[in-house]
C-alpha cells in the first residue's frame, strides 16, 4: 500500500512537472503598454490623415495589379530595387510635390516629433495599401544580409485601418508593443 501510494505521488509530481515545462515553453511575453525604448507615439488631426488618403486612394489603386496583393506608392526617393541591387538610390516615380495633402500631413508629423526633416528632399515615402489576409511580418527596416540602409529614424502613419490587425514592435529581448491603430495615431522609431 506505502509503495503504490508512493509510486502515485512520483507519477502526479512527474505529470506536474511536465505540465510546467509545456507552460514555460509556450509562454510568450505578453504585449505591453509601453512603447519600447526609442519608440515615440504621437496622433495628428484624423482629418490630416483623411485628406492624404483621399488623395493617395487613386495612385495606390493603380499600382494593384490585381486586386489579390497588396499596393505600394514609393514617393521621393525609391529604395525598393535599387539599393538592394546597385547600392544607389533612385528618384520614386512620384515627386512629394505632386500630393499636397500627403505633404501637409508630413509638416503635422514634423511638428509631433520636432523633426524637420520630413519634407527634405531625400524622404523616401512609402505609402501601403494592404488587402484582407496580408500583412508586414516582423523585420529590421533597412536590413538585408547584414546591409543597413536607413541610418535615419523610420516614420508612420496610420491613414485608415478597417482591420483587427496592428503593428506590432518587439524589441530584442521578444516584448511586444501593438500599435493602436486609429486614423491619425503616428509613430517615430530610432534605433533598434
Amino acid at each position: 500500500h506505502t509503495l503504490h501510494r508512493l509510486q502515485l505521488e512520483k507519477v502526479n509530481r512527474r505529470h506536474a512537472l511536465e505540465t510546467r515545462l509545456a507552460e514555460i515553453r509556450s509562454f510568450q511575453i505578453p504585449p505591453s503598454r509601453l512603447p519600447p525604448p526609442g519608440l515615440c507615439v504621437s496622433h495628428i488631426e484624423p482629418s490630416l490623415a483623411q485628406c492624404a488618403l483621399s488623395e493617395l486612394r487613386p495612385r495606390l489603386s493603380q499600382k494593384s495589379v490585381s486586386k489579390k496583393t497588396s499596393s505600394v506608392l514609393e514617393v521621393g526617393w525609391s529604395f525598393y530595387d535599387e539599393v538592394w541591387r546597385t547600392g544607389v538610390a533612385r528618384r520614386a516615380d512620384t515627386a512629394l510635390d505632386d500630393l499636397p495633402a500627403l505633404r501637409i500631413l508630413l509638416n503635422a508629423v514634423e511638428t509631433c516629433f520636432g523633426d524637420q526633416r520630413l519634407c527634405n528632399g531625400r524622404v523616401n515615402i512609402i505609402c501601403r495599401h494592404y488587402i484582407s489576409g496580408h500583412s508586414l511580418g516582423f523585420h529590421v527596416d533597412g536590413a538585408e544580409d547584414g546591409k543597413t540602409v536607413f541610418d535615419e529614424c523610420i516614420y508612420g502613419c496610420v491613414l485608415e485601418n478597417t482591420s483587427d490587425a496592428a503593428l506590432e514592435f518587439q524589441n530584442a529581448l521578444g516584448a511586444q508593443f501593438r500599435l493602436e491603430e486609429t486614423c491619425g495615431i503616428c509613430f517615430q522609431q530610432k534605433g533598434e
